[in-house]
């Protein structure tokens, strides 16, 4: 009761009061508006990022299992089949919802990395091939460990935001007459 009566006391002062509740109503109108669209940005940031360690994970379970299997066609389709279906996820998801659409955004990461699970589909579908129905051999299956374990590293660093080298081509000089 105190500020109802200070405030008939200070007519002066009545304007402010209206001032302040209308700043606050429109605050709490403002924010309420806005509370589904952080939620929603949120949880697609949440998603994005678990897709992305799907895809790591998607070479990484191969990896470790590849040491103590004997490998065969079946296994190599397997795995390509796999990593595809994580980059069919990646690019369902809805990139452009994404806040951020920088150099190093995340947007930039699920496409570097659905872009890497598929170069990784075709190489292994190429092995199956050229293997046909043996199973690989002790170097056949070191040089797919080095394959798998180069595709992790180069999805760690997009993980963690490390810069990224483009691979220096081959220098083939053509003379000509």
């Amino acid at each position: 009761m105190g500020l109802v009566q200070f405030l008939k006391d200070n007519a002066d002062l009545s304007g402010w009061a209206q001032f302040a509740g209308a700043m606050i109503a429109l605050f709490l109108t403002y924010w309420t508006a806005q509370y589904p669209l952080r939620h929603r940005k949120r949880q697609l940031e949440s998603s994005a990022k678990r897709l992305l360690l799907n895809g790591y994970e998607s070479f990484e379970s191969f990896h470790r299992t590849s040491e103590h299997l004997h490998l065969q066609a079946i296994n190599l389709r397997a795995a390509g089949l796999t990593m595809s279906e994580v980059a069919s996820e990646i690019d369902r998801f809805p990139l452009f919802e994404l806040e951020d659409q920088g150099s190093r955004s995340l947007a930039r990461s699920l496409v570097a990395v659905s872009r890497l699970l598929r170069l990784s589909e075709l190489s292994l579908q190429d092995m199956a091939q050229n293997l046909g129905a043996s199973a690989m051999t002790e170097d056949e299956r070191e040089d797919l460990r080095i394959f798998l374990a180069g595709q992790m590293k180069l999805v760690e660093d997009i993980l963690s935001g490390a810069p990224l080298q483009r691979p220096d081509p081959p220098v083939t000089y053509y003379i000509c007459d």
